[in-house]
């Protein structure tokens, strides 16, 4: 089996994925790249359920869960663990609404997983952790109560850029008797252009028979030359460097520049800075309320 290959019931080309509450009984499936605002639009799916109604979101990283909690903030969900433990809800009742790595499904009962409606971000990456890896403890009872999740949930959303029929699979040979639908989203976005810089090529000598050339890695003045060149194309961008200094050298040429651009230095020294935490709290928009990231 192509462990990549995908088949879909409904295919669209849409710069932002679309879909709609799959109804009861069902488990919707979709694939759609980075920056297509799955998220986003699940989100505004959630919002649609009555508020007394149940809803799991299973994860394999708290970090992602903790997101999507701040994203979905009108939600109500809370964060097993960061927020409050198991001890403290109560599972079985139906506005339990809760966000949690699928290893934390190992303290539930068969019975706490009735009904509701089940979400899983990043799918290839939640079925790859629960079926190999060696960190899970009481492996076998959280598969079990996984499988259980799927069977008893009223209705399962899926999410996935790289969405396959495994998993799709998977799901139906846990519970055949879902229905099951496939949504592809095939964006032709065009990705953020990526420069990788590694340094200058150097004179490669008096011998003209040099085929190697050699890379100066600690020059940086053609760096400082593309941003140049970006700045006075208008163009916004995002650096990344290993170097404070380096990054404080970079915000002084832009202001030095354009003066009037606001510009986020991100590093060990401005974290407390209020502009600096709404980004890390929210990098996307916080990335676009600012002209240059460093």
């Amino acid at each position: 089996m192509d462990s990549k290959k995908f088949t879909s019931d409904r295919i669209s080309k849409d710069e932002f994925v679309n879909f709609d509450l799959p109804d009861r009984n069902c488990v919707l499936f979709v694939k759609s790249g980075t920056g297509t605002g799955k998220t986003h639009r699940l989100v505004e799916v959630l919002k649609q359920l009555d508020k007394s109604e149940k809803i799991i979101n299973l994860g394999y990283r708290n970090s992602l869960l903790l997101g999507f909690n701040r994203r979905a903030s009108q939600l109500d969900l809370f964060h097993l663990q960061s927020d409050k433990h198991l001890i403290e809800c109560d599972p079985s009742d139906s506005s339990f609404k809760a966000s949690l790595c699928v290893d934390s499904l190992g303290y539930f009962s068969e019975q706490n997983l009735d009904g509701g409606i089940v979400i899983i971000d990043e799918m290839m990456s939640v079925l790859d952790h629960l079926l190999f890896s060696s960190t899970i403890k009481n492996a076998a009872k959280v598969l079990h109560l996984f499988k259980e999740a799927v069977r008893r949930c009223d209705r399962l959303i899926c999410l996935d850029g790289m969405m396959s029929d495994v998993a799709v699979d998977f799901i139906r040979s846990i519970d055949p008797r879902k229905n099951i639908l496939r949504i592809e989203n095939q964006s032709s976005k065009i990705e953020p252009r990526v420069i990788i810089y590694d340094g200058t090529i150097s004179d490669c000598g008096k011998d003209p028979n040099m085929l190697v050339e050699k890379i100066k890695r600690d020059d940086r003045s053609g760096f400082m030359s593309a941003i140049e060149a970006s700045l006075s194309f208008k163009e916004k961008f995002i650096v990344f460097t290993d170097s404070r200094i380096f990054g404080e050298s970079v915000e002084r040429l832009i202001l030095e520049i354009k003066p009037n651009y606001k510009t986020l230095r991100v590093d060990s020294t401005t974290t407390g800075e209020e502009d600096v935490q709404s980004f890390l709290k929210t990098q996307i928009d916080g990335s676009r309320k600012t002209d240059r990231t460093v």
